[in-house]
């Protein structure tokens, strides 16, 4: 489905009871406003501070402070080591930026066919999303004009739009046909932290006739990785009592100690938008959540609305193109990281029809799904436990047996 219609005046009376519990991704129903903000010993919200800049922005990050040692000796430990993390996700995973001393994502793309030494981290990230076989990162050029479209105003969005701007259009399916291409435009690893952004001569020509020089974007994919840089940094140091969320649907639990976290599932049906069920889990745990529509008030960079159809950031390796299989789609795992979730789910969810037998198969993985059928949840792999269903007036969601 290319286009979500969704009615705005409803959506946002849907949306103004949930945002909180959105925003925090994962446990803000289990523990309630004041215990998260107010108290002292407890779960606290963490802000990362630093003077340079950060991505601390897109995540919230929720701490249990108190439960090994003293509230304020764990606060500053914490403190300091979401800083840290907050930091090196945001340079490191930045395609639009190159920065001094820093061997980013940019930095590769300006630096085309050239070894260069990264970041472990970055390595590592670039040795997963590699195996995995997904492109759509190699559609960096479409996102750098594509992603302007959120930031403007919807009279000025035919410059943006290629479902508008037919020469946009070719230019994004020209694009999409070089990214599929290896032999156009590949990351080569050879080792020892050692990375190389290939590209043709012929590609970087079209490039350069369009002034052009992202070769290379996570893009919507990018805060998952953030999200287990950032998980993993806590692992390593041994502060696992905690819940890290994106703003954009990626959510990394990894208390231990049994603590019960409820998550609001989503589902656009018939132009509405419903709180349809309310997910709870335990940790470790990681949970993706896609959607083709906004469901929190600061999704404005990354939704927009235009003759009442819903473009986000989703567009087809295929043409380029704005297209998702469904309005949603959710999920979770006990052993895998939100990017091992998110470039499962890519190929079932980008694109023009959704396959239930590839959703099924990612169970092999230890990944589970759910999905909307109309008011029917319908869930793969391991079914999660739901704490509430959705139920007013003919309105009802059910489990799918």
């Amino acid at each position: 489905m290319e286009k979500i219609e969704l009615s705005e005046s409803r959506l946002g009376l849907r949306i103004a009871a949930a945002v909180f519990f959105l925003i925090l991704g994962a446990s803000a129903l289990a523990f309630g406003i004041s215990g998260l903000i107010n108290g002292e010993k407890g779960w606290r919200v963490i802000e990362a501070y630093s003077s340079e800049t950060t991505c601390s922005q897109d995540f919230i990050l929720i701490y249990n402070l108190g439960s090994v040692d003293s509230v304020s000796k764990e606060k500053r430990a914490v403190t300091q080591l979401y800083t840290d993390a907050a930091k090196a996700g945001y340079e490191l995973f930045d395609a639009e930026i190159e920065m001094e001393n820093v061997h980013n994502l940019k930095y590769l793309s300006v630096h085309p066919n050239e070894q260069t030494e990264i970041d472990p981290e970055l390595y590592a990230a670039l040795e997963k999303y590699v195996e995995s076989g997904d492109r759509s990162a190699y559609l960096a050029p479409a996102y750098s004009v594509y992603d302007n479209i959120f930031e403007t105003a919807p009279e000025q969005s035919f410059n943006y739009d290629p479902a508008q701007n037919g020469d946009l259009a070719e230019l994004f399916k020209k694009t999409a046909e070089y990214a599929k291409d290896p032999e156009k435009v590949d990351i080569k690893l050879y080792g020892g932290g050692k990375a190389e952004l290939y590209a043709s001569q012929d590609y970087l020509d079209f490039l350069e006739e369009w002034e052009i020089t992202e070769l290379f974007d996570f893009y919507w994919l990018k805060n998952a990785f953030i999200a287990d840089l950032i998980a993993d940094r806590f692992e390593e140091a041994g502060l696992t009592n905690c819940v890290i969320s994106s703003r954009d649907g990626y959510t990394r639990c990894l208390d231990k100690t049994g603590e019960s976290f409820d998550m609001t599932l989503y589902c656009s049906d018939g132009g509405e938008l419903y709180p349809a069920a309310v997910m709870k889990y335990f940790g470790p745990k990681s949970v993706v959540s896609l959607n083709a529509y906004p469901v929190s008030s600061d999704a404005s960079t990354r939704y927009i609305t235009l003759d009442g159809a819903v473009r986000s950031r989703y567009l087809d390796i295929s043409d380029g193109m704005n297209r998702t299989s469904l309005p949603e789609l959710y999920g979770m795992s006990e052993k895998a990281g939100c990017a091992d979730i998110a470039l499962s789910l890519a190929p079932i969810f980008v694109g023009e029809s959704f396959s239930p037998e590839s959703a099924e198969a990612l169970a092999e993985k230890d990944i589970a799904t759910v999905r909307f059928d109309g008011e029917r949840i319908v869930a793969t792999g391991e079914t999660p436990t739901f704490g509430f269903l959705y139920e007013n007036g003919g309105k009802r969601f059910t489990l799918a047996e």
